[in-house]
């Protein structure tokens, strides 16, 4: 009664696929490989960059801190911030020639 036969359409096509060539095997393993130094290089730059400027932070805040518990006046003016001090010096930190710079009485520090 029915005819099951398979009718074949015209947009089937029949390939033997039997894998993979060892070419595009070689080639997924080299870009897997390049993205994977790629990556762990990136990664080993970002986290020297915050091992590294992270005491000077840490330093720049402590500085801060102790100037502004011994001062008796802070004030701040054209991006500069200033601490006057019970012995009558007063201290200014400024961003000057893209460096924090601390100054007594309009003179640099010397260490």
């Amino acid at each position: 009664m029915l005819d099951n036969k398979q009718q074949q359409h015209a947009y089937m096509e029949s390939k033997n696929e039997k894998g993979y060539l060892l070419f595009e095997i070689l080639l997924a393993t080299i870009c897997l490989s390049l993205m994977l130094i790629w990556l762990s290089q990136t990664l080993l730059l970002w986290h020297q960059s915050e091992n590294n400027t992270l005491p000077l932070v840490y330093y720049f805040h402590h500085l801060i801190e102790l100037e502004a518990q011994t001062a008796e006046v802070i004030s701040t003016q054209d991006n500069q911030l200033y601490f006057i001090q019970p012995t009558g010096e007063r201290v200014s930190i400024s961003y000057h020639n893209h460096k924090i710079r601390r100054q007594v009485n309009s003179r640099a520090m010397k260490k």
